[in-house]
């Protein structure tokens, strides 16, 4: 109940997130979290330890996402100065 609780909140976030690109990457590793969260008890229930496995791949690929978004992050803030979701669209030209 409580990985789908963390679950939940990042998925509403991420629908009601705005124009905030930071919240929106909060959201992502929120879910990313409550699923690791899921296999870990899941793990525990059923006593097999491919969900510890697979929860360590599932952090690995939240890192390696949370650090690239935040790199393109840095860079679209020096190009356009600002960092809202609506100017992402600037990214064409």
């Amino acid at each position: 109940i409580l990985s789908l609780t963390i679950f939940s909140c990042g998925l509403y976030g991420i629908f009601f997130t705005g124009h905030r690109i930071i919240i929106f990457l909060m959201c992502i590793e929120l879910m990313w979290l409550g699923v690791g969260l899921f296999f870990i008890v899941s793990s525990l229930i059923f006593k097999e330890a491919f969900g510890f496995i697979f929860t360590i791949v599932i952090l690995s690929v939240a890192a390696g996402e949370t650090a690239i978004g935040l790199a393109l992050l840095v860079n679209f803030y020096r190009y356009f100065k600002t960092i809202e979701l609506n100017e992402m669209d600037n990214m064409r030209t």
